[in-house]
């Protein structure tokens, strides 16, 4: 019975570092110019899907023009992706 529960436990603690990879995310400042399809492209050319927020939403209005975003980074199956907290349109 004591087996049992111990690979039970190892079970769900590689299954946690499993799946908790994929969900990792960090504050982060970005500049880059809005694209088409809710997509942000910073200065070095790397693209990030924009996450459907209040701030998200006003940014994707805004392609072709360079922005300064303040938000979360993730990295899913597709890509990394941006959650905006704030931004403001680049002179």
């Amino acid at each position: 019975m004591k087996n049992v529960f111990v690979i039970g436990l190892l079970t769900m603690v590689v299954v946690g570092f499993a799946f908790g990879a994929g969900l990792a995310s960090e504050s982060v400042v970005i500049k880059g110019q809005v694209l088409e399809n809710n997509q942000l492209m910073d200065e070095a050319g790397n693209v990030y899907d924009i996450v459907d927020t209040e701030a998200g939403n006003e940014v994707v209005e805004l392609v072709g023009q360079k922005v300064e975003i303040q938000g979360t980074l993730m990295e899913d199956q597709d890509g990394k992706v941006i959650a905006i907290e704030s931004f403001r349109i680049m002179e």
